[in-house]
């Protein structure tokens, strides 16, 4: 990651939000939308309340989740190459 993360604060802001009561129906939310409600608590002078955990879901968000769109495009140009057009390019 590119920045450190102490792991004691983790923890410490682990449990602590493990106590937070989440929104009711929240579970049936989108997983952006769930976290979001976390993300947006605040201490009392405005401060997030869990920084480092937010950087690390925010940074767990930002992964990719799987390959669907590449899986797609090559199902679509499955349907448009035939021997034909593989004859032809391989002429080129």
């Amino acid at each position: 990651m590119p920045w450190e993360v102490l792991n004691d604060i983790l923890l410490d802001e682990w449990k602590l939000l493990q106590l937070e009561l989440d929104e009711e129906g929240s579970q049936n939310k989108r997983v952006d939308l769930y976290w979001l409600q976390f993300m947006e608590m605040q201490e009392f002078n405005s401060s997030p309340k869990y920084p480092t955990v937010t950087k690390i879901v925010k940074a767990a968000l930002l992964l990719s989740h799987g390959n669907a769109d590449a899986e797609r495009s090559f199902s679509s140009s499955c349907r448009t190459l035939t021997e034909r057009t593989l004859n032809s390019l391989m002429t080129v």
